[in-house]
């Protein structure tokens, strides 16, 4: 383990191969029969956002189903702690899990995704920090899927909490948020967002133990969606895509009481760090899972005989690709195993950084080995490159560090081989 850390204590051990078990059935029982009912919604992409480029009704009430009957079957909080009433996956559980999920379903399906909840958009270690008045109010209806939570961290010209420009000034009895969010995943259709604003020094009154954080520090709060001076300004279309998830939300005045402050006061950093191992797991899951299917659709295509390339070409490619793939889930399953209470081990930040890139040279390696069958919508080939494509970018200053983590690892194997 990094660091010499202690295993971070996790609520009860769960068989990742029962727990898949258990979501097949779900999927084959729940979600397969409610995308043969709405299959006409499903498939057309034009009709899944409305005029205004937001995700349409009927796709989120939709979605609000799984959710809700997910939960039920006791899935939605999976990757949630037990002290929040979730079942704590361990994290070789959660990798197991994940890449499961994405193998199986493949691209360009969204129904199957909300059977789990997610750190960024769901329930999640996030909120340990929240106060008693929102687990009360609020908490049940995030665990139990009927309603959406999601994360309002970046700003124009920002990639992170580092450098919040959005202002929360205290008044009585709480605080007055002020602020432009971007890139808000989910945001047009959320009922609740976490969002990170920078706390002037007049709120520290009375708060002895955050006195000597850093003013700039930025502080969480759980805002609802429809409060008055919460304004959705409109979707970023991305990729070409006729409408879009990520938005830009706008703060005018929006007032709050005191409990809506998630952790403590100019203690934001760490309630987003608090995410960071599910967000781990997830990232290399949903992306080695999406490649593992694409890999598996190119290898039908050639023992079908219906690759465009030479045969001999067509399995080169395909080799180089699945080796490529399975350096990468060694990787993930020996990371989920080495997790610690205050790192991130470095393989497992390895693979979070890689597993896009590689997701993405899967996809590429499908669609040349199928040639332009591959292009067309049916053949689902251009989400799941969407999808690696727009992670790889969000995430580019992580791939910058993954060559040296990679050396690192490296040179830890040859000294311990020694």
């Amino acid at each position: 383990m990094d660091g010499g850390a202690q295993r971070r204590s996790v609520g009860p051990r769960y068989d990742a191969e029962t727990v898949v078990r258990e979501l097949d059935a779900f999927l084959d029982d729940v979600v397969v029969p409610l995308e043969s009912e709405h299959a006409d919604l499903l498939r057309d992409p034009g009709r899944r956002f409305d005029s205004l480029g937001i995700r349409a009704t009927a796709l989120v009430d939709l979605e609000r189903q799984v959710r809700t009957r997910a939960a039920g079957a006791g899935l939605y909080g999976l990757m949630v702690p037990a002290e929040l009433g979730g079942r704590e996956l361990d994290p070789f559980c959660q990798y197991v899990v994940w890449e499961h999920l994405y193998a199986r379903s493949g691209p360009d399906r969204p129904l199957p995704y909300e059977a789990i909840g997610r750190f960024t958009s769901g329930p999640g270690a996030a909120l340990r920090g929240m106060s008693p008045a929102v687990r009360t109010e609020i908490w049940p209806t995030i665990l139990s899927g009927e309603q959406l939570l999601c994360f309002a961290l970046s700003e124009s010209g920002t990639s992170g909490t580092p450098t919040v420009r959005t202002r929360a000034t205290p008044v009585p009895g709480g605080f007055r948020i002020t602020g432009t969010k971007r890139w808000v995943s989910r945001g047009g259709y959320a009922d609740f967002a976490l969002v990170y604003a920078v706390v002037s020094s007049a709120s520290s009154e009375g708060h002895a133990a955050c006195v000597s954080r850093s003013e700039e520090s930025p502080t969480a709060f759980l805002i609802r969606l429809d409060e008055p001076g919460v304004r959705l300004v409109g979707p970023t279309r991305i990729l070409g895509r006729t409408g879009g998830d990520e938005v830009t939300l706008d703060f005018d005045c929006v007032e709050l009481p005191s409990d809506r402050v998630v952790g403590e006061l100019h203690g934001g950093d760490a309630v987003a760090r608090s995410g960071s191992l599910a967000t781990t797991m997830f990232t290399a899951g949903r992306f080695l899972g999406l490649a593992r299917w694409a890999l598996e659709r190119t290898r039908a295509v050639i023992g079908r005989g219906e690759a465009v390339m030479d045969t001999i070409e067509s399995e080169e490619l395909l080799a180089d690709a699945t080796a490529e793939w399975r350096k990468l889930d060694f990787l993930a399953r020996r990371g989920a195993h080495a997790v610690s209470s205050e790192d991130r081990p470095s393989t497992a930040r390895l693979v979070q950084a890689l597993a896009p890139s590689m997701c993405g040279r899967a996809y590429e390696t499908a669609m040349r080995v199928e040639g332009a069958e591959a292009l067309t919508n049916g053949a689902r080939l251009f989400d799941g490159w969407h999808q690696a494509m727009i992670v790889r970018v969000a995430q580019a200053r992580m791939e910058s560090i993954a060559r040296e983590l990679e050396g690192r690892l490296r040179r830890r194997s040859s000294q311990a081989g020694r």
